[in-house]
């Protein structure tokens, strides 16, 4: 199959009347580098091959950034459901949401508290 897939890139390369190929950007899927290999391989012959087809094969910069920030953001989830659960805890007892209230005044922290009315101090 992914022969095919290069296959059909030549011909389209062909049909179009482009011989001179500097770069493909694609994904980073197996597949891409195997349909790059066989472009290579068959570019290779062309007599307008631009620079032994050495830059042909340009990984998405785009696709790269997006699966890092996925991975950050995945991180970042671990640990807001961290810090809800902490809410939820010292909030689940009043007696919990004062010692904590002394803890930040002690500290000098401002601490507000949210009720359903809005937020209040």
């Amino acid at each position: 199959m992914v022969e095919t897939i290069g296959q059909v890139i030549e011909n389209y390369l062909l049909d179009l009347g482009i011989d001179k190929l500097l770069t493909v950007t694609v994904d980073n899927a197996s597949s891409n580098s195997v349909t790059i290999s066989y472009l290579k391989n068959v570019m290779k012959d062309w007599p307008t091959n631009i620079l032994s087809n050495e830059h042909l094969h340009v990984r998405c910069c785009a696709h790269i950034v997006n699966l890092i920030v996925c991975d950050g953001l995945k991180e970042m989830n671990v640990s807001v459901v961290k810090i809800r659960n902490a809410i939820r805890f010292v909030r689940s007892l009043p007696s919990r949401l004062l010692a904590f209230k002394k803890c930040a005044e002690k500290l000098h922290i401002e601490c507000r508290t949210r009720h359903r009315g809005g937020p209040t101090k």
